[in-house]
């Protein structure tokens, strides 16, 4: 037990609160936050949380969704509310209820970006929102 304690006391004597140059932190500028960004969650039979989601930034591109500048040209076509948009024409789906829910939110411009929709099946939540939804 004394040669615990001889230990521990050494150890403390040879210890200093302050750092050297050496071991201090390097203090890193903040990366600026993406002017236009957005996730997109899409959950099945409108359960939370979401099964899977993934990020966009559209300034600059990037995120972790596979197709960024698609998904980004896609929003902007609706302004971001995913209730704009159209159904392709001669688009050919069943009419099986099985909901999937869509949901997007983030910055656009300062704005706060947020929409959802619900769709009738996988079927046309993949007309529908497409490549927003492919990842």
């Amino acid at each position: 037990m004394r040669r615990v304690g001889c230990l521990l006391a050494a150890v403390l004597l040879c210890w200093s609160p302050t750092a050297s140059a050496a071991e201090r932190p390097v203090a890193r500028a903040a990366l600026p936050a993406p002017k236009r960004w957005f996730s997109i969650g899409v959950g099945h039979e409108l359960r939370w949380p979401p099964v899977r989601a993934a990020l966009v930034t559209c300034e600059p591109l990037g995120g972790t969704h596979p197709n960024p500048a698609a998904a980004c040209t896609k929003i902007i076509s609706v302004r971001g509310d995913l209730g704009r948009l159209p159904t392709p024409p001669r688009t050919f789906c069943v009419d099986d209820y099985d909901p999937y829910l869509v949901y997007t939110m983030g910055t656009w411009d300062g704005a706060q970006l947020s929409s959802s929709r619900i769709f009738t099946n996988r079927c046309w939540m993949q007309s529908i929102a497409g490549v927003l939804v492919n990842f």
